[in-house]
């Protein structure tokens, strides 16, 4: 067994947050419902289609049910398990060109009422973001080159206009690096 990420939400659906450990030697997830008591129930084991390395959650198809997303450091692929209510995931696989990445942040970016994945790729410097169709499928990833080596990402609409902005932080060799990226859609 490798524990190698978790996350907290309520994949039930019962306002109780639940506990999401990814075993990354093993190739699948660990969940542990919360019972109303405050207790854990007993663990369940979810396989993955290929060993991962990093978590997040969100509601990626607007289902109302926390949706889990994984990726694999030195893969070309993002996962998304699907939560379907019924304590039971169907997945997607999305293809990536970036080597090496990892999902750094989950927003909606371009203001389409559904959530997108930014990912980063540290060397050669990339940030990747991928555009949520809304059914499942996600377009092809918008590449944005960078002149530093981008390491965290987060997202929100700093200057309060509407508009989502990607700010970033990571290196460039020499010094540390702070950067946004603007969208306009």
């Amino acid at each position: 067994m490798r524990l190698v990420s978790t996350a907290i939400a309520d994949i039930k659906g019962d306002n109780n947050d639940d506990i999401i450990i990814l075993d990354s030697q093993r190739a699948h997830l660990k969940i542990f419902l919360n019972v109303a008591s405050g207790q854990l129930a007993e663990e369940k084991n979810f396989q993955l289609v290929c060993t991962a390395a990093d978590i997040s959650t969100s509601d990626m198809n607007n289902d109302q049910k926390v949706d889990v997303i994984t990726t694999k450091y030195w893969t070309h692929a993002i996962t998304i398990l699907y939560n379907t209510g019924d304590e039971t995931f169907y997945h997607r696989v999305i293809s990536t060109k970036l080597y090496g990445a990892n999902v750094r942040a989950i927003s909606d970016i371009n203001n389409d009422k559904t959530l997108d994945v930014i990912m980063t790729n540290y060397s050669p410097g990339e940030i990747g973001v991928y555009f949520n169709i809304g059914n499942g499928t996600f377009t092809n990833e918008t590449i944005f080159p960078k002149r530093f080596l981008p390491m965290k990402t987060k997202s929100m609409d700093i200057h309060g206009d509407g508009q989502m902005k990607i700010i970033a932080i990571g290196e460039n060799g020499r010094d540390s690096v702070i950067a946004m990226l603007l969208f306009y859609c």
